[in-house]
């Protein structure tokens, strides 16, 4: 005979007939083994899931350290980036600094030094820049200079300008020097002393006659005793004038560079034999040509 189990339900009011549920020993065995079953599902679903947190914690970090990584990346990226469009400013001015100083050698026609201003060469030999803590630092030091060439080329070219206005070159090239400046023996004779407000060069006749500094000319004709005379103003109230020519070149309003033809030489006007008569005068006052070459 099977052995059966009860269960009694008894309700709590006792308002009701308590209830009687019989079930044998297989059944209990399958409760038993459903209850069992539930459990281990229970503890392998806790299980999974604290696996699963563990796992999705761990992918979290990845994402998060991947985020920051790729953040540090993008500003390492910005960086360079920044650091490349410095270094293209630092070329560029490097660039400026030798057209700078090519054009500075060439305006006041100095040998090249082989080398960007503010930059030296060691004992090595090698070119060693100023000290910079920072390609920023670099980047200010080189763009200082590049200013400073630029200021200096703008200053060679005043200076130039300023240059090619004043008397450096003589207005003969195969002339001697004859009669100088101030009080002398009258050449025509007569036993008497005159001002002699030039300075006389001995040539032969038709020998170019060269224009001593840039200007304009502000006369060319054949004025009496001066015999055929050109006139330059320079600027700066500097005049410079040539006289006793064979023939004029240069008209009026003509703007003549330093070295220009402007006349060829001669015995015209009051004169006693082939010469160039050069004279200069500043502000309108007579003054020895001669003092602008000391």
């Amino acid at each position: 005979m099977k052995k059966k189990y009860s269960i009694i339900i008894v309700s709590p009011e006792n308002a009701k007939t308590p209830r009687q549920i019989e079930f044998t020993l297989t059944v209990k065995k399958i409760l038993i083994s459903c209850a069992a079953l539930f459990l281990l599902a229970v503890s392998l679903l806790a299980a999974a899931n604290v696996i699963q947190a563990a796992y999705i914690k761990g992918v979290q970090q990845k994402i998060a350290y991947n985020e920051a990584l790729e953040k540090e990346i993008e500003a390492k990226k910005l960086e360079i980036e920044r650091l490349n469009g410095i270094t293209a400013l630092i070329n560029a001015d490097l660039q400026a600094i030798a057209e700078y100083e090519s054009e500075i050698n060439s305006v006041l026609e100095m040998p090249s030094t082989g080398g960007a201003a503010g930059i030296s060469r060691g004992g090595s030999g090698r070119l060693e820049a100023p000290v910079a803590g920072s390609l920023d630092e670099a980047a200010a030091h080189v763009a200082a200079y590049a200013r400073s060439m630029k200021e200096i080329y703008s200053a060679s070219l005043a200076f130039n300008e300023a240059l090619r206005h004043l008397p450096t070159i003589y207005p003969t090239r195969n002339g001697v020097f004859s009669s100088g400046y101030g009080y002398r023996s009258n050449p025509f004779g007569g036993g008497y002393s005159e001002f002699h407000d030039g300075v006389d060069f001995s040539c032969p006749v038709g020998s170019p006659v060269y224009a001593v500094a840039a200007g304009t000319v502000t006369s060319s004709s054949y004025e009496g005793g001066w015999g055929y005379k050109v006139t330059i103003s320079h600027g700066n109230g500097i005049s410079t004038l040539y006289a006793h020519n064979s023939r004029n070149l240069a008209q009026v309003g003509t703007v003549v560079d330093k070295g220009d033809v402007i006349a060829y030489s001669g015995n015209s006007g009051r004169s006693t034999g082939a010469h160039l008569h050069f004279g200069a005068s500043v502000n309108g006052v007579s003054v020895n040509p001669l003092s602008f070459y000391d």
